[in-house]
């Protein structure tokens, strides 16, 4: 990996976690006055788009290993193949970038179904709604992964007659989820917040 005066680069690797989630891990060997990490997403691996920042541990001689998970690939429409890069600052607004890693992913397929309300109210509390453009005639399968991928609540709907659909949700407790629309390969995600 690229070298400076301030950071001295340890690994990089991604590691898809499951179907929703990329992992991307990476360390270093020494920082003087780094003061974060910017992580960077490219689908040409020219033009690169800021998705996220983790803080660094500012000063060590020691390697330091880093996380970020990218909860936004397979939620947008990347092509298969996507390009990461993570770039350290300083304290003295200086930058660095790691070398470029790829990786392919899951891609989505046309969905069988339209939705034309995706979540409401989004944050939720108790319940949220999603309401189909049309009725379907086979039941969908609806899972609700924390931040982790882990799925932490899992039902069928039938919108064979109604298109309109209520999930309780008082079981789960505050914070990010990824709702998870399937029906045999087809796979739809939409984030959504409990408050």
């Amino acid at each position: 990996m690229a070298q400076s005066s301030f950071i001295k680069w340890g690994s990089m690797d991604i590691q898809q976690q499951n179907d929703i989630t990329l992992k991307l891990n990476w360390s270093s060997f020494a920082e003087i006055g780094t003061s974060c990490f910017r992580i960077e997403r490219s689908i040409d691996k020219l033009n690169y788009t800021k998705i996220g920042t983790v803080n660094s541990i500012k000063n060590s001689l020691y390697q330091t290993n880093y996380a970020y998970i990218d909860l936004d690939s397979n939620l947008l429409n990347l092509p298969t193949l996507i390009y990461y890069r993570i770039t350290a600052l300083n304290t003295d607004s200086q930058t660095v970038s790691s070398l470029v890693q790829s990786v392919e992913h899951i891609q989505k397929m046309d969905l069988p179904w339209k939705i034309e309300a995706p979540l409401y109210p989004n944050p939720f509390n108790n319940f949220f709604r999603i309401k189909f453009a049309a009725t379907f005639p086979y039941p969908i399968k609806l899972s609700i992964l924390n931040l982790l991928g882990v799925v932490v609540q899992e039902e069928l709907l039938d919108i064979s007659q109604n298109p309109l659909v209520e999930v309780n949700t008082l079981n789960l407790k505050s914070g990010i989820y990824v709702i998870r629309l399937q029906f045999n390969k087809a796979v739809q995600y939409i984030r959504a917040i409990r408050q």
